[in-house]
């Protein structure tokens, strides 16, 4: 499974890293191309923001805030660092991070029931290739992000904050997760989609391979359905 994280120029220059851009087809506007997540790729785009300087106020402690939005799902993953974080420390947290939330909410939906679940969820986890790294940043992804770092100031706004600690970093990420979205020109209330739903449904078919207890029309007993090729609607186990 192929993993693409694209980092904005903010990020590069924060990490300190020399990346290679993306181009379009014939070699041209490089740094701003569309990036995707289908069956067998999962991408990502990062952008980060500092709070620091009177437009945070009164939460200018000088946190750095990694924001992570999956193409497909639109799930966004924070980190937190009190100073600026390397390339590798933001792999490494974000790694972690991602399967903490997988887990999560395959235990929230009844479909990881036991230590033994969790262990192969985890294994397969495991399996994803070393990351792609380029400087680049999807504008359809950047727009979310954009949303995303309005509802960051109504939230400092409406709790008078004055430190953004991990229980804040939780509480925003999963508010962000809960919201209705829409990608590009769509416009329908059809096409609304929740990125928690979304990224739940796309963990279960990357990394919970033979965990599925229901019948599912077109998918072998023990898989989840693949998101990218059908519109299967998964109902929660009880367990």
């Amino acid at each position: 499974m192929k993993l693409i994280l694209s980092l904005s120029n903010l990020v590069s220059k924060t990490v300190k890293a020399q990346l290679p851009r993306l181009y379009d087809e014939q070699g041209n506007n490089p740094g701003v191309q569309k990036i995707s997540s289908h069956s067998t790729q999962v991408s990502w785009q990062f952008q980060i923001v500092h709070l620091s300087g009177r437009q945070w106020e009164p939460c200018d402690d000088g946190t750095w805030l990694l924001m992570a939005v999956e193409s497909y799902s639109r799930f966004t993953i924070i980190n937190r660092y009190y100073l600026e974080p390397s390339l590798e420390e933001i792999e490494k947290d974000f790694m972690a991070s991602w399967i903490e939330h997988l887990i999560m909410l395959m235990q929230m939906g009844g479909f990881v029931r036991n230590k033994q679940h969790i262990e192969q969820v985890t294994s397969q986890f495991q399996q994803l290739k070393k990351p792609e790294y380029y400087r680049n940043l999807d504008s359809s992804i950047g727009g979310h992000i954009g949303d995303n770092q309005q509802w960051l100031r109504a939230y400092i706004d409406d709790t008078r904050i004055t430190e953004f600690n991990n229980t804040h970093v939780r509480e925003f990420s999963n508010y962000l997760n809960q919201l209705s979205r829409r990608i590009g020109k769509q416009r329908k209330k059809a096409d609304q989609f929740i990125p928690f739903e979304r990224f739940l449904d796309d963990g279960l078919y990357r990394f919970a391979s033979g965990l599925c207890d229901q019948k599912i029309p077109y998918c072998r007993f023990g898989d989840f359905p693949n998101p990218y090729r059908s519109n299967v609607e998964l109902s929660l186990v009880k367990s």
